[in-house]
């Protein structure tokens, strides 16, 4: 069994052909997808800045909040999560003072009292649990993006070198056909690298995908 020059030629100019277009093609869809990320980043802030919208604000108030900038939104948070801690210490200790009255066979609404406690107390967590599951998410999205960046990075760098290797051994084909065992063993060890560079592209799509949501980071920054 022989390969012929032209052989040689024929892939090895298919494949520098295909990866130029791969290359492309990850980079036109990596630029869509950050500036999506970019909408994603903006639509978080909005959905923060619903968040205090929905309180019982009168309209100067949610006119307010409807201006208020990247800092004062992030400064407003700090306060509202204070606030949110410092009232469910204040429920907890009235829910040890009721119970404490409840053991004592007190007044008989004592435990009605109790329940409507707790009950706040719930709506409190999840409050809390809401403003932060938000925060992560905007938190996660420059951390995405740069995350994305990188493997971004070392995508289009694989495919460059795959790619330029393919050109040089283009040029070699006529040897290739004058010396079967070395045309044979480069042939074999391209393909491993050209399948290493199809496994990093698919790889890359799948990761950017995500969203700056489900982006795996457990870090909420200062907050």
């Amino acid at each position: 069994m022989t390969f012929d020059a032209d052989f040689y030629y024929w892939f090895y100019s298919t494949v520098a052909q295909s990866l130029a277009a791969l290359i492309g093609v990850g980079g036109v869809f990596a630029v869509f997808r950050l500036q999506l990320l970019e909408k994603e980043a903006e639509q978080t802030v909005q959905n923060l800045k619903d968040f205090f919208l929905k309180m019982d604000f009168n309209m100067n108030a949610r006119a307010k909040v409807a201006s208020w900038g990247f800092d004062e939104l992030f400064s407003q948070i700090r306060v509202e999560l204070k606030d949110i801690e410092r009232h469910l210490d204040t429920k907890k200790v009235r829910i040890q003072e009721f119970e404490k009255e409840l053991n004592a066979n007190a007044k008989p609404d004592i435990q009605n009292d109790i329940s409507r406690l707790k009950k706040e107390q719930t709506d409190l967590r999840d409050r809390k649990t809401n403003l932060v599951l938000k925060l992560k998410h905007y938190n996660n999205i420059p951390i995405f993006k740069k995350y994305l960046q990188k493997r971004l990075e070392i995508l289009i760098g694989a495919l460059t070198f795959i790619f330029l290797l393919s050109l040089f051994l283009l040029g070699a084909s006529p040897y290739f056909e004058k010396d079967f065992d070395h045309g044979v063993s480069a042939l074999a060890s391209f393909f491993v690298l050209l399948f290493a560079g199809i496994i990093l592209f698919f790889r890359f799509f799948t990761i950017s995908l995500q969203s700056g949501k489900d982006f795996k980071n457990k870090s909420c920054g200062d907050f």
